[in-house]
């Protein structure tokens, strides 16, 4: 399901505003190249990765963190060899943004 606002209705825009120029669909790879759209991204998901995540339960009043659940040591520690949980979190608010997910 994608997402609704955002980035989408800056593809919608581009469509419009090129459709007499270009014969070419605008997609999320090719507004990427569109250096407003770079930047608009860079700077929402950079914020974004730099936010502490935790996982949380509530109950009632009580909140307390799940450090065992198995998203915990995903946004916390090491999500995998390649990443750091920083640039993990990057990358799937990127995907979710321009894809709509973050798969």
């Amino acid at each position: 399901m994608a997402a609704s606002g955002g980035i989408n209705s800056l593809v919608k825009w581009l469509r419009s505003a090129l459709a007499g120029t270009q014969s070419e669909r605008v997609t999320a790879d090719r507004a990427l190249t569109y250096p407003p759209v770079w930047h608009c991204v860079s700077k929402i998901t950079g914020a974004f990765m730099i936010m502490p995540l935790n996982v949380h339960r509530v109950v009632g009043r009580e909140k307390t963190i799940q450090d065992r659940h198995p998203s915990y040591k995903l946004m916390r520690w090491r999500p995998n060899s390649m990443q750091t949980p920083a640039q993990w979190k990057r990358q799937k608010m990127s995907h979710a943004w321009l894809w709509g997910n973050a798969l």
